[in-house]
């Protein structure tokens, strides 16, 4: 899973700061067992899907089989299951691709009520690709609940001066100066631009 910000591009137009998170698959079970033929189904609607998002395109004929996979995936494993989250924020991806964002925001939200733990980096992650889709539609309240969300549990997992609490400022960043508030939006900056530049002269990784 990448990083925001810095190599982490995946939404096709217009915001600045507020990038989506491509979220990776999971490779097929490595049981020496035969998988049952719905296991061997999802597996490979999986393996469609992240082949067409990892090349960072999402043609229309890729959506169908982001939905398989999903869809496969409440069949197989039920809804309150990490991989089952996982395909439905993928499926998200696809739709924000497109420029279906009702549709993702709804695959998102499914792919969090399925999440087994609120608190883990891979939330964090959904509930910014969540925020991409509500910004799109312009819900800026619930977009900056999502982001404050977001922030803090990247703090309690990686500490205040982790890079990905450095994107984390610059997403609320974004949302404020479209929304006009400069003060804040410059104030989250220059706490981004601090971290940044303290990770730059101790030779971590950006």
């Amino acid at each position: 899973m990448a990083n925001l910000l810095t190599p982490l591009i995946c939404r096709p137009v217009r915001v600045a700061f507020l990038l989506c998170v491509f979220l990776p698959g999971f490779p097929a079970s490595g049981n020496s067992a035969p998988a049952s033929r719905s296991s061997s189904v999802l597996d490979d609607a999986d393996r469609n899907c992240q082949a067409a998002l990892e090349s960072h395109q999402c043609p229309p004929e890729t959506l169908p089989l982001c939905e398989q996979a999903a869809n496969e995936a409440i069949q197989t494993l039920g809804r309150n299951n990490f991989r089952t989250a996982k395909l439905f924020g993928n499926l998200g991806e696809c739709h924000l691709y497109l420029g279906r964002f009702r549709q993702a925001e709804a695959s998102f939200r499914q792919g969090l009520a399925s999440s087994t733990s609120r608190a883990s980096q891979y939330v964090a992650e959904l509930l910014n690709n969540l925020a991409c889709a509500l910004e799109f539609q312009e819900k800026y309240e619930e977009v900056e609940d999502l982001l404050q969300e977001a922030l803090k549990i990247n703090i309690d997992i990686h500490g205040s001066t982790h890079p990905q609490v450095a994107t984390n400022y610059n997403n609320l960043a974004y949302l404020f100066e479209i929304q006009g508030q400069l003060e804040r939006a410059e104030a989250l900056n220059r706490k981004s631009l601090e971290i940044r530049l303290r990770c730059y002269r101790s030779g971590r990784k950006l």
